[in-house]
């Protein structure tokens, strides 16, 4: 299995080869095809991909790990063996860790709130100080 934080170091540097050549539309991500064998060439992948190895040679380890993430949905599978990154694939590739931060403080409501009463501590102790 594979953890989130090889899934989005991989996604982020596909999201920069498919920047090279697109910018930043979402209107080609279905037409930007590629096949695990061509980004074996790739250093960035590998040395992200070298983390978590699956496999007997490269070329299995690439495939079962494009497999993975095609089973969650951030790539597609081309019916002639080639992959493309999906609009959700392209999201995260592209997530900062700031944004990241944001969107788990956006579904976890109850940390908002313990962050709002921590604040509430803080300022009534700088009161009791400055007075």
């Amino acid at each position: 299995m594979l953890s989130n934080k090889i899934i989005r170091k991989l996604l982020r540097e596909l999201c920069v080869l498919y920047k090279k050549e697109h910018g930043q539309s979402v209107s080609k991500l279905s037409e930007w095809c590629f096949s695990y064998s061509i980004l074996a060439d790739e250093p960035a992948l590998m040395r992200i991909l070298q983390a978590h190895y699956v496999g007997d040679t490269l070329g299995d380890g690439l495939e079962s790990v494009f497999q993975e993430l095609v089973a969650r949905g951030l790539l597609e599978e081309h019916p002639d063996g080639t992959y493309f990154i999906t609009e959700t694939g392209y999201s995260i590739g592209l997530e900062s860790g700031f944004e990241r931060f944001m969107r788990y403080l956006n579904l976890n409501p109850g940390a908002n709130t313990f962050i709002a009463i921590l604040a509430l501590i803080v300022s009534v102790i700088a009161l009791l100080v400055a007075a």
